[in-house]
């Protein structure tokens, strides 16, 4: 038998990071000799959704710092395990209200699992932003404290290569989520799902420029009910983040007729059959594009960061902007929906597919599952 920790932003209402995990338990799962427990700040709900053992700390679901009994706690779970992974996402970052908290936390539990003499592994990763020194040579020492990096894109493969390029175990796949089976649904006209954060508040700390944001969406949408669309907004983070689901709300209050779509948090298999019944999606979160990009919608991509930038490269986006722009220019979005088309990439999904199942094929060799 194998058991394998995960760790990852699970049990934070990312629908994101929910659809990846989702998707990891799936695949382990397969390999009948694996005992799966998972780092979470929601175990029970984790635990009846995947049928997997789970792990909690106080602290994480009061979102404090560790205590050192619950670092001892983590570091005694790592030892009973044979391999400790971190589940997906771009949690490699220096911005935000946590700064260098995580990628600490980081270095800690992958130090602790070497010298235990245990695997590790980051899988289908996603790079920054990192803008210090600090956080570039802490982001080294994870790469050397690594059995195995995978990751999902090739800008972030390209800066990992060049900060430790005696690292050979690094490889470029694809993220997790496209491994995910896509339902046959039928599509509502003239419907348009929206996805936006709180980003400048978030990130930046910055609650003008996300006032102008949040004017800009109750003008876009305005704009979309003019021409007869029905707007569905799909917030892809709950609380936590990028607050998306009280940003919806704010703008519900001085828009009507805006339907703002939950079911999604109860039941993440539901992602997939709400946004196939769109007919244009027009958003931010990199989830919400990537699906859309797999279901082969016409697509506006706002980059707020670089992982969606890339994405939006790889699949080959007619139409994307950058969110400054948007904000510069308010009515940038609403000039170009006629504009907005499916994917021009052909072989995104194809080839896509293939890479985001190599990262099974480089875990089951390198860590010898």
């Amino acid at each position: 038998m194998v058991k394998i920790l995960i760790k990852g932003y699970y049990g934070f209402d990312n629908i994101g990071d929910e659809l990846m995990l989702s998707v990891l338990i799936s695949k382990l799962k397969k390999r009948k000799n694996a005992i799966i427990t998972v780092m979470t700040r929601k175990p029970e709900i984790i635990s009846h959704i995947h049928k997997i053992q789970t792990f909690t700390c106080k602290e994480w679901k009061e979102e404090k710092k560790l205590s050192f009994a619950s670092w001892m706690k983590i570091f005694t779970a790592i030892k009973n395990t044979d391999i400790f992974m971190w589940g997906g996402g771009s949690f490699i970052q220096d911005i935000g209200k946590r700064k260098y908290r995580n990628i600490l936390s980081t270095v800690i539990m992958l130090f602790v699992a070497r010298l235990f003499l245990k695997k590790t592994a980051l899988i289908s990763i996603g790079i920054g932003p990192l803008r210090s020194k600090i956080g570039i040579e802490i982001t080294k020492w994870i790469i050397r404290l690594s059995n195995l990096i995978t990751v999902r894109d090739k800008d972030s493969f390209i800066f990992l290569k060049r900060l430790v390029p005696t690292y050979r175990k690094i490889f470029l796949t694809e993220d997790l989520a496209l491994c995910a089976e896509i339902p046959d649904v039928r599509v509502k006209e003239k419907s348009v799902g929206l996805s936006f954060l709180s980003y400048y508040s978030y990130m930046e700390y910055n609650k003008i420029k996300d006032s102008i944001l949040k004017d800009i969406s109750i003008k876009l949408i305005e704009n979309l009910q003019e021409k007869g669309y029905t707007v569905y907004c799909f917030p892809f983070q709950k609380k936590k983040g990028g607050k998306d689901l009280e940003f919806f709300e704010d703008i519900s209050k001085k828009v009507k007729n805006i339907k703002i779509v939950k079911e999604h948090f109860n039941d993440i298999s539901k992602v997939f059959t709400l946004l196939s019944s769109m007919e244009l999606l027009i958003g931010m979160r990199y989830h919400f594009l990537l699906i859309g990009a797999m279901l082969n919608k016409r697509l506006i991509g706002i980059g707020y960061q670089i992982k969606v930038r890339s994405l939006m490269k790889r699949i080959g986006a007619p139409i994307y902007f950058d969110l400054e722009e948007v904000v510069d220019n308010p009515e940038l979005i609403v000039k170009n929906i006629k504009k907005a088309l499916p994917p021009q990439n052909e072989n995104f999904f194809i080839e896509g597919k293939y890479m985001a199942h190599k990262n099974f094929t480089l875990m089951y060799k390198y860590l010898k599952m």
